[in-house]
């Protein structure tokens, strides 16, 4: 009798792997059914990486993540699985911004609420020429970058980004989407197919950004602060004002040639230099 019991629980069980796929499958199946939608975002501190989710997310069928792939700030690791480059990311967005706008505005992130993930010197001048070490200060243990300068880590993560091929990479300038914003992004979904949300009007963002982390929003006001965005001078290169000549050219001649232009910045560099 004890022996017939345990065939019958025996089959029972047997039964039941069958019909119910191991838990680490179903798993897997949910993690990609979320990622089809999922878009890897990257670009440097100060790239306006948070300002292109927060459009991208309110006005298209998608959700962007800072994590997909790696860390957003940083390269993108080169991981590889059974002989093929392995990024855990099937779309990536790079948000790229021009080198001397940047610069202005990494500094002052640098010496205010960046402190605790950009390391740098207080003075511009000390900046420009200075090592930079670049880490998620938020996140205990996590590894620091180092950069020989400030150009040094733009030259680098661009470099790193232009290096995957298209169309699973895709580049969107910052000062693009500030002049163009539902053109821009449009160019972007028709590229990777993504169906714009049900809404009447193209919603951009009306204020600063907040700091996004990765977690479902549903209206612009989870986005932004309550401070005003002006984006006069990054359209109207006031910034430059901030540069000397010589900080300029020494910029200029810091800056690879390869990622300008496969960036498109050439202009940009030279009309700062004609300054």
């Amino acid at each position: 009798m004890r022996l017939q019991c345990l065939r019958i629980t025996w089959r029972r069980s047997a039964l039941r792997r069958a019909r119910c796929p191991p838990r680490s499958a179903v798993a897997r199946n949910v993690v990609l059914r979320d990622m089809s939608n999922r878009i890897a975002m990257f670009g440097a501190f100060r790239s306006g990486t948070n300002y292109v989710r927060a459009i991208m997310e309110l006005n298209y069928d998608v959700s962007v993540s800072n994590n997909l792939g790696g860390w957003k700030h940083v390269p993108v690791p080169a991981l590889s699985r059974q002989g093929r480059w392995n990024t855990g990311a099937d779309l990536i967005l790079l948000v790229a911004k021009e080198p001397f706008g940047w610069l202005v505005s990494l500094w002052k992130y640098a010496a205010g609420p960046g402190g605790r993930h950009v390391d740098a010197p207080a003075s511009w001048s000390e900046f420009l020429e200075s090592p930079l070490k670049v880490t998620r200060g938020n996140v205990e243990g996590f590894p620091s970058y180092r950069f020989s300068s400030p150009v040094d880590y733009w030259n680098a993560i661009n470099w790193n980004l232009l290096s995957i091929p298209e169309p699973k990479r895709l580049v969107v300038r910052y000062e693009d989407v500030l002049r163009s914003p539902a053109e821009r992004c449009a160019q972007v979904a028709a590229t990777w197919t993504l169906q714009r949300r049900a809404r009447r009007e193209f919603v951009t963002p009306p204020a600063t950004m907040r700091n996004l982390v990765d977690r479902p929003r549903s209206d612009v006001r989870e986005y932004v602060t309550e401070v005003p965005f002006d984006p006069a001078p990054y359209l109207e290169r006031s910034y430059l004002d901030g540069f000397s000549s010589s900080q300029l050219e020494m910029v200029a001649r810091a800056l690879d040639d390869d990622v300008v232009a496969g960036l498109e910045y050439q202009s940009w560099v030279a009309e700062a230099l004609a300054r």
